[in-house]
């Protein structure tokens, strides 16, 4: 089986990060680098992204970033890493925190979101555990598909 590429974005790439996340790749938003920080990410064999030169001579697995544009930014790393796009994987981490979401509790979705929703989609809410955010399909999911195609990052049937 193939390691799980795990990624470490610097302060200057949280859109990125979140793009990633929204992919379903493992990606730590990284907004100060200390000593104990830069340790964590070398044991947990991350992938720094960095749009700072400096900052990728700490790590022996980086990348320099060189694009201002997060659709650039978005293919550099799925060209860079030959990353597949796996639709199971879609929307399968929380994009604020990055913990992989789980299928959520009737009850617990019923109390936390729209009620309009629930009865629309109750069999797709998803919670994140850590962060205890709620997700479903929606008209935003719809946008992020329609712009990942836009983009030529996924291809959606029509």
């Amino acid at each position: 089986m193939k390691e799980e590429i795990k990624f470490a974005a610097d302060s200057m790439l949280g859109r990125l990060a979140r793009w990633l996340r929204i992919l379903g790749f493992d990606t730590l938003y990284i907004r100060r680098l200390d000593e104990d920080r830069i340790q964590k990410l070398k044991r947990e064999e991350r992938i720094f992204l960095s749009r700072k030169r400096t900052n990728l001579d700490i790590f022996s697995r980086s990348l320099y970033i060189h694009s201002d544009h997060i659709n650039e930014q978005l293919r550099e790393v799925i060209s860079h890493f030959s990353l597949p796009i796996r639709e199971s994987l879609l929307f399968s981490r929380c994009i604020i925190c990055n913990t992989p979401i789980e299928k959520a509790d009737k009850v617990d979705a019923l109390e936390n979101v729209p009620e309009y929703v629930y009865h629309r989609v109750a069999e797709s809410i998803s919670f994140c555990p850590t962060c205890k955010r709620f997700y479903w399909p929606g008209t935003h999911r719809d946008r992020v598909l329609n712009q990942l195609s836009k983009w030529s990052i996924i291809k959606i049937n029509s």
